[in-house]
C-alpha cells in the first residue's frame, strides 16, 4: 500500500513538473492561483485559445473583443477590490484550498460601477463578495459540476440529456414559445427608463427578478411572456406621463399614492400601472393647480417696502448687509 502511495506521489510530481513547464514557455506566466482562475474562467466561457494577456484592467480578452477581469478569493474572505472599470465583465472566482473550483460569478461593468466603492485609505473600489455575489450571474464551474459540490444548471441538465442519460425532464420548445425577444421589449425598456426614470434595481423590484435580468433583455435575451406584459404595461403608464408634458423625478415617483405607497410600491403588490400612474397625475395636477391659484393671488400685490419690517428686523430678499 505505502509503495502504491508513494509511486502515485511520483507520479503526480511528473506530471506537475511537465505542466508547469510547459505553461511557462507556452504563456510566459507561473501558474499561481490567480492564473488559475483564470484558466477555469477561459474553460468555462469558451475563451480557449484566450489571450491571458494580464493587461491593466483585465486578464482575460475574448475573440469577441470582450475583457474580462478576473478575481480569485477564497470563499471566507470578506471583500473584492478593483483597481479601475477598464473592463467588460467581471468574474469572481472561488477556490478551495486544493485549488478545486467552487463557484464562478459574472458582472456586468455597469453594475460593477453601482456595487463598488472607492476607499480612500486604500485607493482602490471595494464590495464584499456577499454582495457581488447577490448581484452576479452564477455561471459554471465547467457546466458539469453537479456531484462534486456545484449547481444543477441548465446547461448540464441539457448536456447530460444529450448525451443520452436526462434525470430531469424539461420541455425547452415550450419554454422557447412562451418567452418573447424581440425589438418590442427592448423599446418598452427604454421608454420606462426614460420616462418614469426608474434605477435598474426600482424596475428590477417592481418585476421582481434580478438586476442581471433586466440587462440581459435590454441586451435582446428572452423574456418570459408574464414579464414581458407587465414591461408592456409599464411602456403604457409611462406614455400617459408623456402625454401630460411630465416625466418622472426620483422625488415625484416616489411620493405616496396610496395608503402611503408610491408607484412603484403600488406596482410591485399588483396595482395596475395605467392606474398608479393616472393617480400620481392627478396629484401632480392638484398641486400645480394650487400654486398657479397662489401664484395669480399674489400677482397683483406689491411688495412691501423695506420700511414696514424696519423694526421687526426681518431680512429683505435684497439686503446685502
Amino acid at each position: 500500500m505505502e509503495k502504491s502511495s508513494a509511486e502515485s506521489k511520483r507520479a503526480t510530481i511528473r506530471v506537475a513538473v511537465e505542466a508547469l513547464v510547459r505553461f511557462k514557455r507556452e504563456f510566459s506566466r507561473d501558474l499561481t492561483p490567480s492564473v488559475l482562475a483564470e484558466l477555469y474562467v477561459a474553460l468555462e466561457l469558451d475563451l480557449v485559445p484566450a489571450e491571458l494577456c494580464n493587461h491593466p484592467g483585465y486578464d482575460l480578452l475574448g475573440s469577441d473583443g470582450m475583457r474580462y477581469q478576473v478575481k480569485q478569493r477564497r470563499a471566507d474572505v470578506l471583500n473584492v477590490d478593483l483597481n479601475n472599470f477598464d473592463f467588460d465583465f467581471l468574474i469572481l472566482v472561488n477556490l478551495g484550498d486544493d485549488y478545486a473550483l467552487e463557484g464562478m460569478w459574472r458582472l456586468p461593468v455597469v453594475e460593477a460601477r453601482e456595487l463598488f466603492v472607492f476607499r480612500e485609505k486604500f485607493r482602490k473600489y471595494q464590495a464584499t463578495q456577499k454582495l457581488v455575489k447577490a448581484n452576479a450571474e452564477r455561471i459554471g464551474p465547467l457546466g458539469l459540476e453537479v456531484g462534486t459540490g456545484g449547481a444543477a444548471t441548465f446547461v448540464y441538465v441539457r448536456s447530460r440529456g444529450n448525451m443520452g442519460y436526462p434525470f430531469i425532464g424539461y420541455e425547452w420548445s415550450r419554454r422557447v414559445t412562451d418567452a418573447i425577444v424581440g425589438p418590442n421589449v427592448i423599446e418598452n425598456i427604454s421608454r420606462i427608463r426614460a420616462v418614469l426614470n426608474p434605477t435598474v434595481t426600482d424596475l428590477a423590484g417592481i418585476l421582481q427578478v434580478s438586476r442581471q435580468a433586466i440587462y440581459d433583455w435590454q441586451a435582446g435575451k428572452p423574456v418570459a411572456a408574464e414579464n414581458a406584459a407587465r414591461l408592456s404595461e409599464l411602456a403604457k403608464a409611462a406614455d400617459l406621463f408623456a402625454v401630460e408634458g411630465l416625466r418622472g423625478t426620483s422625488q415625484a415617483m416616489r411620493r405616496p399614492i396610496k395608503n402611503g405607497k408610491n408607484f412603484f410600491e403600488l406596482v410591485k403588490e399588483g396595482s395596475p400601472a395605467d392606474s398608479a400612474a393616472r393617480g400620481l397625475i392627478e396629484i401632480v395636477r392638484s398641486e400645480f393647480g394650487q400654486r398657479e391659484a397662489l401664484r395669480k393671488r399674489l400677482a397683483g400685490r406689491k411688495r412691501p417696502s423695506r420700511e414696514v419690517f424696519g423694526e421687526m428686523g426681518a431680512p429683505m430678499l435684497d439686503e446685502k448687509e
